[in-house]
């Protein structure tokens, strides 16, 4: 397996690397000579649509690139915009995207979660949609039609807070100090926020020192319990760990989970032992972004409501909204339901989007969302995704290139 030089573009060598001086459509040459041949026709018109964005007429994708392989960014950012051709009132966005993407830089996350967003609902069956113009008295994101049915949607990004990203800084320091022990059993950690030094040692210290069957705690900061395991085989099941403390919050929180294992050893078949940590974060942190759409109400109040809720910054959303959501939907008369979107993501060989629909089924409710949009997503919650070769995956030197991006 040789390198190519820096002024070669031979598609035999495994890295290939264009020239300077090059134009743009040799550059895209050299880049279409690379893809794996087992590639879907899905992959052309999300380089196509990229390569199209205005202000990228200088521009050229960062090299190298591996032969049989996709661009991950290129296949990426125009995955969404191949649901969205027909729709000429995004090119304000698309100018946008092409000024960062032209500028290397990503696009803007406000602006991906309004495209990621439109393209989730025409891929799960909307007839048509329209980018609202912006005015200066309150409007919604997008029109967006369902058969005959017209739905308002505002777009939103939920963001990690700096509390959540201490907490999850925080589990993710214990669990690695934990595993480094090399337990022969599972322990299990309930932890209510980032532990000072001191709780932090007595964390480790339990730990190193408890058997199966024992606790250790300081009620409302923190307990470890040992415990067999009791799988029959490697693999996660977060249930495992819902026997909480009887001081673990139970409102106004957002309960997270996390797992680290050992894999591998002589024993392929032996059940190995898990650190398993649940954390929490404050309801707040979660909320924020739909809340703020709810009380600063963009709709017209003539039709239903969504707010389409980007929550990929935020670990365990799906199960945190559908729990909390229908309390707040009782004063949330105008909201018609909210929708979760994680994505575009990669997932394997496929790209695409995991989402979930809740309604707002309050009985105060102004406009229940159409029939036809319901009838259309066909559940509450699901996955939408495309698969980017016919070979199961993209394979080079043995291994699969692409990984799910979170």
């Amino acid at each position: 397996m040789t390198m190519a030089s820096g002024t070669g573009t031979s598609v035999n060598n495994w890295v290939i690397k264009g020239r300077k001086g090059m134009s743009q459509h040799e550059h895209w040459a050299v880049i279409r000579s690379c893809l794996p041949a087992e590639r879907t026709p899905l992959v052309e018109p999300c380089l196509q649509a990229v390569a199209e964005l205005p202000g990228l007429a200088e521009w050229a994708p960062p090299g190298p690139f591996l032969e049989g392989s996709l661009p991950q960014n290129l296949v990426y950012w125009g995955f969404p915009l191949t649901f969205l051709a027909d729709v000429p009132s995004l090119n304000p966005l698309r100018k946008r995207m092409g000024a960062r993407i032209g500028n290397d830089q990503w696009p803007e996350p406000s602006d991906w979660a309004e495209v990621s967003a439109a393209a989730l609902v025409r891929a799960l069956g909307a007839r048509e949609l329209l980018r609202v113009y912006e005015q200066s008295n309150l409007t919604p994101d997008f029109r967006v039609w369902w058969g005959s049915d017209l739905v308002e949607m505002e777009v939103t990004r939920a963001d990690r807070k700096e509390s959540l990203i201490r907490r999850t800084h925080a589990q993710s320091r214990i669990n690695e100090e934990i595993r480094s022990l090399g337990p022969h059993w599972d322990i299990v950690v309930h932890m209510i926020d980032t532990l000072c030094e001191n709780d932090y040692q007595q964390v480790l210290r339990s730990a190193r020192e408890l058997r199966p069957g024992e606790i250790r705690e300081d009620p409302g900061r923190w307990r470890v319990r040992a415990e067999t395991p009791c799988r029959a085989g490697n693999y996660v099941e977060g249930g495992l760990s819902n026997a909480a403390p009887d001081w673990w919050p139970r409102e106004d929180a957002a309960r997270l989970f996390s797992v680290g294992s050992r894999f591998g050893g002589q024993a392929q078949d032996q059940v190995q032992p898990q650190v398993r940590i649940q954390y929490s974060t404050p309801v707040h942190a979660y909320m924020n972004s739909a809340t703020r759409k709810a009380e600063h109400f963009q709709g017209s109040g003539d039709v239903p409501f969504l707010i389409a809720v980007d929550v990929m910054a935020l670990p365990g959303a799906f199960e945190f909204f559908a729990r909390e959501l229908p309390e707040y939907f009782a004063a949330w008369p105008r909201v018609s339901g909210v929708l979760l979107t994680h994505g575009p993501a990669f997932i394997g060989n496929r790209l695409g989007w995991e989402w979930s629909l809740i309604q707002n089924e309050n009985r105060d409710c102004r406009h229940r969302l159409p029939e036809s949009m319901v009838s259309g997503f066909g559940a509450a919650a699901g996955t939408k995704a495309f698969e980017l070769t016919t070979n199961g995956g993209i394979m080079l030197g043995g291994c699969f290139i692409l990984q799910r991006v979170s």
